[in-house]
Order: C-alpha cells, then structure tokens, then sequence
C-alpha cells in the first residue's frame, strides 16, 4: 500500500507547482526501495505509515531537521487515515489532490491534509489565558485545602469545637474532608443496614456500564484502529449485549434521583419547623444547584481550557472537539439550559453536561409535584407523576414521528439529531424520574406503617408497598423486571447488529423506529423500578446486603465527579495515540477497567478540594458552622435523610 502511495504521489506532484515536494519525494522513494543504505531519506521512508491507519513513528519524524509529519485523513468517524514522514518543503497544497488508488470514494469526502506537530504548535504551543487562569486556581485551591489540613492535624479539638473562624478554615482541610470521603456508614439502630444503602451499589455498577458504554463507542470511532475493516465485526459478539445496555443506565440515575429526592422532601415538608415552606425549597435549590455546580463547572472550565495541554501526537489535532462549543456556549451551562441552546437542540461543552441539565430541570418539577402531595392531596403527587411518565411516553413517539430519527446512536444520515432532538430531552428523560417519584410515596407509606403510632395519609402507596409482602408477587416483579429490562437490551442489540453498508440503520422500518423510540426509556426504566422497589422496601437482604458493603460507598461518594470525568479521559487517552490499535473483545474490556479505575483516582482531589469544601460551607453559611458535612445519598434515618 506504502508503494502503491508513492507512486501516486509521484504521479500527482508532477502537476504541482512545488518542484523541491517532488525532488525530496523522489529520493525518499529511491532510498526506501533500498533498505540497505543509511540516509535521512532512508529514515523518512522508515518512519512513515505503511498501511491505512499505520501512525508510523510521529516523535522520530519530528525530530529530524528536513521532515514533516503529515497525515491524509480519509474519514473522520471511525478515523481511516495514512501517515507520511514527509520532506518539511512540502505544503498542504501539494498534498491536497492526491489521489491514493484503493481509497474508495465515499471514503475521500472528508479528505483533510493535517501537519500535526505544526497544528499543535499553532494552536496549543502556548498556555491560554483561560488555561493560566486555571492552574492558578488548581494551585490556590492546592495550598489553601493543604494548608488548612495542616492547621487541621495540629489544632487542639477544643479550638476547633469553639472558634467559628476555624471551622470556616476547616471545610477546606484535605484531612477531615478524606476522613469522611473514606469513613463507613453506621448501621441502623436495629443493627442492620439499612435497605437505601444499596443505592451506592446501583449507581456504582451504572457508572461502570456507561463507562463500558462509552468505552467501546469511543475506541471505535475516535482512534486510528489497526482493524478497521473488521472492526464492527467483533461487535457481534454476545458481550457486546451488555455494551449496548449502557444506553439505559443514566436511567438508573434517574429513577435513584427522583427516589431520593422526593423522599427527602416529603421528610423536609412535613416536619413542623419554624422555616416558612419557601425557604425549604430555597435551600433544596441552593444545595442541589451547589452540590453539582461546585464539581460541574470546575471540570468545565478544566477541560475547556486545559484538555488540548495535556498530551501530543498524530492525531492530536482534534484534541479540542469535545470542548469546540464552550467558547460560544458556557454560560447555558450556568444556568442549566445547556440541552436546549443553541436552535433548541443543545450544545456539548462537557459531553456529561445534559444530564445535569436534565436533573436540575426536574428538580424543579419534582418541588411542586411533591408540594401538592404533602400541602394539598396524595392523590395529586400519584395524578402528576403517571401523567409525567405518560406525557415521556407521548413526548418520545411525536419527537420520533416528527424528526424520523434513528433509534442508532451512530446512524450518520440524521447528523445526530438522535441526541440532540431525543436523547437530551426533559420531556423525553422524565419517565424515569417520575417512577422514582413513586418509589418514594411507596416506600414513604411503608417505612410510616412500620412506625408506632405513625398515621399513613397515603393509603394508595401502602397498599402498592403491602402487594410486596405477597412473596409470589415479589419476586414475580423482580424477575419481570429482569426480562423487561433485558428484553429492551435485545432490541437494541439486535439494532447494531445491522448497520448497513452506509451505517443509516435502516434494518427497521419507520414505523418499527417509532414505536422502539417511544417505549424504549419507559419499559428499561420500568424494569430497573421493579427489581429496586422490593429491595428498598427491605426484602431480599442477601442482595441488598451484598449491594451494600464498604468499597460501593466510596464509589457511590465519587460517582458523580467519575461520570463528569470518564468522557473526557477517553478521549485524551484516545486522541493521544501514539500507535494504531486492535478493537476486539480484550481491548475494550481491558480498557474499561482501566478507565473504571483511573477515573476514581482522578476523581478523589477533585471530591477533596472542590466539592467537600462547597459542601462545607453550604453547611457553614446556611445552617449553621455546628453542623458537619455529610454526602447527601448517604444520609441514614429521617434526620440524615434531611
């Protein structure tokens, strides 16, 4: 293939205008034939890629005096390209019209010529000041959680106990904060766990399905793959039934959110307190909004300015395309309209950012739902949470019969409308949540009716939480939901399985894409409610016991920061190849854990320096510097569920 593109760029660059690109081309192509002698044309030759996808050797080529690393990009996604260790009196120009035989048509659409150490110089060679700004701040935020863990570890506890100052100074101290990001969750009163603890495990295990998700997505289509006409081929492999239900675990998210929070608030609401009923909801506002703002736009900022810094390579020069939007649009992530803007579809400046934007969103439903359900009527929490999980029903048919998207992720005759017209959506998205809703009127009336002289208003929740005592129906639910949430698996298994030759998607027909696209959120989320319900009701112990030990509780404290990381570290790991490589069944497993593991570790200053400290003094300034910092899904009985 080498010479089957030298020739052709022989060929072509007799016609160009730059006889010293075709002189210096001409001696690489009479050197390489001659393996024997020793020549900097010789070099070139060997440092050059000699196969599509082949990266050749990048920090060689650029080290010699009279070369140039270039690379004619074929297609973008998956990448085809081929690499060159070229003479530096080369332009683009004289690459521009080349024509490599073998390189079908539809392939040279996209074709780009790139010098990828002159692209990196001119474009990341210096900090920006966006970037300066940002490790001052890494610095500050350093010194100040250092030394005031210092100030921490030599202080007396009586001057930390009496000295409102000092307490200020220590919600920033790296020791107290990583003795509570490590510490254990107390048992019960009773001596045993209680049943919310396996939240941690559900979230832990749904942070690592999208990671190997996103894993495979991303390995696919983002770096040069020596296996490229095979690649997809190893995607028929069962496992990757498994990869493809990754799409359904943000739901998860969002059925624990919804849960958690209402149950919080009815809590909140219900208890006779001298604070006025508008500011609970301020302070559930504020803490939601400080809880993930403080993380969110600190890794914002992070990779906006600092990602394209942080590696070099072939194909290095898109390292800022994940981020290409921040410039224009960070500010709609301020304020959490970030799905909607610009022309209604949404931007990725943070690829993990709509789902933020959805929580926040439905934060603010989800108050006044459970406002009528605790000041009004039940009945009106049950009327407006069914009518949400219709209305995501409803929502998802007509954006699927009106846009005619694909149900494919990766069909590429849409431009990605799936995402930005369906998959980023509240009104698409909230079916789950509102599941979550009831989880929590449920499990509400249930633990009520478990409470000594406790009146449980809501008697349609009891009666849903006593059908779970029948332990034929229990598990029945339990195992109805394995196969529902299965049985959505399989179709979009069977889904993938047939991209096409052009990768549009059209096994199914349009109407078969409708009806996928309208229950599909609905009947995964469904299945994922019933095998949780019975478990936080308190039934199958051995499982939630299991879903509750130690190490879950640490991973669920750090889940958030991981699932905002995870995407970016992908691609910084990706796009930072130095060498093409293998797709297949070990890669992407072995590269799963990686990132499951190194997203952890990166996951642990951000949580210790960032978040903690925000957590702190939310509780400082709001209410009161007595109280303590405590993770919001770890809270135990009705006061730590405050």
């Amino acid at each position: 293939m080498f010479l089957t593109i030298l020739r052709a760029l022989t060929i072509n660059l007799v016609h160009s205008t730059s006889p010293q690109c075709l002189s210096e081309w001409s001696l690489i192509f009479s050197h390489g034939q001659n393996q024997s002698s020793s020549s900097i044309y010789n070099d070139m030759f060997k440092y050059s890629g000699f196969t599509l996808n082949n990266l050749g050797d990048y920090e060689a080529c650029n080290k010699l005096d009279t070369s140039k690393y270039v690379v004619l990009s074929f297609r973008k996604s998956p990448i085809i390209v081929q690499t060159l260790c070229g003479p530096s009196v080369c332009e683009k120009s004289d690459y521009k019209n080349l024509t490599i035989p073998g390189i079908v048509l539809e392939l040279s659409e996209n074709y780009d010529v790139i010098f990828s150490k002159e692209y990196e110089k001119e474009h990341y060679g210096k900090f920006s000041k966006g970037a300066l700004l940002m490790i001052l701040i890494i610095i500050i935020l350093v010194i100040v959680c250092v030394m005031a863990g210092v100030f921490d570890y030599t202080m007396l506890e009586e001057q930390k106990k009496s000295d409102p100052l000092v307490q200020l100074i220590l919600c920033f101290s790296i020791v107290t904060n990583t003795k509570k990001l490590f510490e254990c969750i107390p048992e019960t009163k009773s001596g045993k766990r209680d049943p919310f603890d396996l939240i941690n495990s559900a979230r832990c295990w749904s942070i690592g399905w999208i990671i190997l998700g996103h894993t495979c997505q991303f390995m696919y289509f983002i770096p040069a793959l020596k296996n490229y006409p095979t690649a997809y081929d190893n995607t028929h492999n069962l496992f990757y039934y498994i990869v493809y239900g990754g799409f359904y675990a943000v739901d998860t998210f969002f059925v624990v959110v919804g849960f958690l929070m209402t149950y919080h608030m009815i809590h909140d609401f219900q208890k006779p307190s001298h604070e006025s009923i508008f500011r609970k909801i301020y302070k559930i506002i504020i803490h939601r909004y400080l809880l993930f703002s403080s993380v969110y736009f600190f890794l914002l900022f992070f990779f906006w300015t600092l990602q394209s810094y942080l590696r070099t390579g072939p194909m290095w020069f898109e390292a800022d395309r994940s981020t290409s939007m921040c410039e224009d649009y960070w500010w709609t992530n301020l304020i959490y309209i970030n799905n909607f803007v610009p022309n209604y579809k949404g931007n990725a400046c943070l690829t993990a950012g709509w789902y933020n934007a959805n929580d926040l969103q439905f934060l603010l439903i989800c108050i006044l739902i459970n406002l009528c359900y605790v000041k009004i009527n039940e009945t009106l929490g049950w009327v407006f949470s069914t009518f949400l999980a219709i209305f995501s029903i409803i929502s998802s048919m007509t954006v699927a019969w009106y846009t005619d998207i694909n149900p494919s992720f990766f069909d590429e005759g849409h431009n990605g409308d799936h995402f930005w017209y369906y998959y980023n959506k509240p009104y698409c998205r909230i079916g789950p949540y509102a599941l979550g809703i009831m989880t929590a009127y449920i499990v509400n009336a249930y633990r009520q009716s478990k409470t000594e002289g406790m009146n449980v208003k809501d008697k349609l929740a009891l009666k849903f939480a006593q059908l779970f005592e029948n332990t034929i129906f229990r598990y029945f639910c339990f195992i109805f939901g394995l196969v529902l949430l299965n049985l959505i698996m399989y179709f979009a298994f069977e889904l993938y399985e047939n991209p096409g030759s052009d990768n549009h998607y059209i096994h199914w027909t349009s109407t078969g894409n409708i009806i996928f696209l309208t229950f599909e959120r609905i009947t995964a989320s469904l299945g994922i409610w019933l095998i949780l319900t019975p478990m936080l009701l308190g039934y199958f112990r051995l499982f939630s016991s299991l879903m509750s030990l130690y190490p879950f509780v640490i991973f669920a404290r750090l889940n958030f920061t991981v699932f905002l990381i995870h995407s970016n570290l992908m691609e910084i790991v990706y796009r930072g190849q130095k060498e093409a490589w293998e797709f297949n069944l070990y890669t992407n497993v072995r590269d799963t854990i990686g990132f499951f593991f190194a997203c952890q570790l990166f996951a642990i200053p951000v949580v210790l320096m960032v978040e903690m400290p925000v957590m702190n003094l939310e509780k400082y300034f709001l209410e009161g510097s007595e109280k303590k910092y405590e993770p919001l899904l770890d809270k135990k009985d009705d006061k730590r569920h405050r």
